[in-house]
């Protein structure tokens, strides 16, 4: 705005509602938010008010974000209503969805037959950008008319009908996401009632976006539905986002944890997990040289799965390996911790004894420290092999490697040894409320087994309410064996009546 122009503005000033400190452009009483810097340092005390931004100023007296002046807008615009409902930027029109060549709906029209006050030809003109919002191409032409009144504005009839045009809004891809994550958020809300959109629209304007009514982020959606590409990309980053996220806004339960009481298990990407990523890429790489993609993260997301993480999809490997290449001294720093990943870790096997009793410990261990998860102990899984290792140890089973005790546990539980595939029962698992489309074998141990017994006869000596297998499951889990179900420990407990009748 030049100074001639904006002369008569300047003079004006107005106090903070809170500690009453004048402020105007004249004497700077007053900075920009800096989360809203960039978008608003430009725009001069007056453009902010009428631009709708006056809530990004902070007081230098107080440190307090100074209040909407709605009684300078009301002096500026002169009792024009319609105008402004304009300035505030709320069109809420009940219009159609315009053609396919708009990405946003028109805004309700103002009043054909409405008259303005003409102005005179020697009236000088200004335009105010509306605070350059993220591109929307928005511009309000504002006349100064030379009468007495300073503070009177009038737009001219070719301005009025600029204003009126329908409005193009330039959808950043950053607007997508959160149209995305927002409704996510709000995915319970049906369409049918709108309130999902109302409150997507409230959190842009929280966010500085341009104010698009309900209806437009409505019809927006519905166009990103109907690209299912783009729409489940955005989805995925959405999913991401939430899954490395500690804003509590962001982490939506789903019913079947809410249920069973259990709040997602979110892990935060540290250097090891990076160099573990790095080292399962190259060891399926040098397996399979001409391994797709897809299938390389697909395949290194069930590695971090029987490693215990939890929500490591495919795409947040892809990501997180992206993201590492990206940085070529942090990739070739980590892939060398990489490579000498497998040799830290190096064992004997000859030298290595496993016998009954730390085949039972190791079990047992494992499945008391995995129940802990993911509420008691927020450690990645190579902490509770440690603690696993150093319990052994303690309880005089022998020294061993983590690498020994993995290889050996998954053994167990997968029955690749043929000494052991007879104490192997298929069972389907239970992972903290959520049931696994997988079959897995759960390694039943002596202690197990005489646990489940006494259990299941002390039910009979002392009735309880309840299911009586869901009880003794209860009770298994609770004793830290596992997370078994009343058809596991069923299904176990008539398996050993039976053996034990026929021998």
């Amino acid at each position: 705005m030049a100074s001639s122009e904006s002369d008569i503005l300047m003079n004006h000033t107005e106090r903070c509602r809170m500690c009453l400190n004048l402020i105007s452009d004249n004497e700077i009483f007053y900075k920009i938010d800096e989360t809203m810097k960039t978008k608003f340092e430009n725009l001069t005390f007056v453009e902010l008010i009428i631009s709708s931004q006056f809530s990004s100023l902070i007081c230098l007296n107080c440190n307090k974000n100074l209040e909407k002046l709605c009684s300078f807008r009301e002096e500026l615009i002169e009792n024009q209503t319609k105008l402004y409902e304009l300035l505030c930027v709320n069109f809420e029109g009940d219009s159609d969805p315009p053609d396919d060549e708009h990405n946003n709906l028109e805004p309700e029209y103002l009043d054909e037959e409405m008259k303005y006050e003409k102005v005179a030809d020697e009236s000088e003109t200004f335009i105010l950008q509306d605070a350059e919002n993220l591109g929307a191409s928005r511009h309000i032409e504002f006349f100064i008319s030379d009468t007495d009144d300073s503070t009177h504005f009038t737009p001219s009839h070719s301005a009025s009908k600029k204003i009126l045009r329908p409005q193009k809004w330039n959808w950043t891809d950053e607007m997508e996401l959160d149209l995305v994550r927002y409704r996510h958020k709000y995915k319970s809300l049906k369409d049918s009632d709108n309130l999902a959109y109302r409150k997507i629209s409230q959190k842009f304007q929280i966010k500085g976006y341009p104010n698009i009514s309900a209806k437009s982020i409505k019809y927006k959606y519905e166009k990103l539905q109907s690209q299912p590409e783009k729409l489940t990309k955005l989805k995925e980053q959405v999913e991401f986002d939430i899954s490395n996220s500690d804003d509590e806004e962001l982490i939506v339960r789903t019913d079947e944890k809410r249920r069973f009481g259990f709040k997602k298990t979110y892990w935060g990407w540290k250097e090891d997990m990076e160099i573990f990523l790095l080292h399962l890429a190259s060891k399926i790489k040098q397996q399979n040289p001409v391994i797709p993609d897809k299938a390389l993260f697909r395949n290194i997301a069930k590695e971090f799965e029987l490693e215990g993480y939890r929500n490591i999809t495919e795409h947040i490997v892809h990501y997180h390996y992206k993201k590492v290449k990206q940085d070529e001294a942090k990739f070739q720093r980590l892939s060398e911790k990489a490579n000498e990943f497998e040799t830290d870790e190096d064992y004997n096997e000859d030298f290595q004894t496993w016998t009954d009793s730390a085949d039972s410990a190791l079990v047992s261990f494992k499945n008391q420290l995995q129940n802990l998860l993911p509420e008691s102990i927020p450690r990645t899984p190579r902490d509770i092999w440690e603690n696993v290792k150093h319990k052994l140890e303690k309880n005089g089973h022998g020294s061993f490697t983590i690498k020994s005790i993995k290889n050996r546990y998954f053994q167990l539980m997968h029955g690749n040894d043929d000494n052991q595939s007879t104490e192997m029962e298929c069972n389907k698992e239970i992972s903290y409320g959520k049931t696994s489309s997988k079959r897995s074998y759960l390694y039943w141990t002596e202690e197990m087994k005489e646990a489940l017994i006494r259990h299941r006869n002390d039910l009979d000596k002392r009735p309880s309410s309840g299911d009586v297998w869901e009880t003794v499951a209860k009770r298994m889990n609770g004793d830290g064996y596992g997370n078994f179900t009343a058809q596991n420990v069923m299904y176990k407990y008539f398996n050993l009546k039976r053996r034990k009748l026929e021998k």
